[in-house]
């Protein structure tokens, strides 16, 4: 084979795996921003930017557990009626932090984990482990299932 063609084909070759590693960075970037902006909501009980993450489907999933309970929320009626419930007014007191977010992306889903941190959160601080599945859909990555547990936390103040 002609050494001409042989540097050509590695050039291609090299720029073909340039290009997709690009696209994979890209990605990362564009999945890290959704999971980052959904705490953000959260935080400035933002529901335009909280409807922004998620996928408006029936078969999304919030699921939360902490030592006083769990709760799940199935589909975007339920999960948007939810919002809009409990996250309203003025931005929350305590502070939301989402760090060491580790993903795997495979073609259109991506799935993520990351620690996650509530400051202040009435008097006490939380931690907990989370795990999100995010679908490509229409070129826009969206959350569509949450899973967050509390793995160190404090009891719930009574309200009595």
């Amino acid at each position: 084979m002609n050494p001409l063609r042989i540097i050509l084909a590695l050039s291609i070759v090299m720029l073909l795996t340039d290009c997709q590693n690009m696209n994979e960075s890209e990605e990362i970037d564009a999945i890290t921003k959704v999971i980052l902006a959904e705490g953000e909501a959260r935080q400035n009980n933002d529901f335009e930017l909280f409807s922004e993450c998620w996928a408006h489907e029936p078969y999304i999933t919030n699921y939360w557990a902490i030592n006083w309970g769990c709760s799940t929320i199935k589909g975007w009626d339920e999960m948007s009626q939810w919002f809009q419930k409990y996250h309203h007014g003025e931005p929350n007191s305590y502070i939301i932090r989402r760090e060491n977010i580790n993903l795997h992306i495979n073609g259109n889903i991506a799935l993520a984990d990351f620690d996650l941190y509530i400051d202040n959160y009435q008097g006490g601080d939380l931690e907990s482990k989370a795990n999100a599945t995010l679908e490509k859909i229409n070129d826009s990555w969206k959350i569509v299932y949450l899973t967050v547990i509390f793995d160190k936390s404090f009891k719930q103040q009574s309200n009595n």
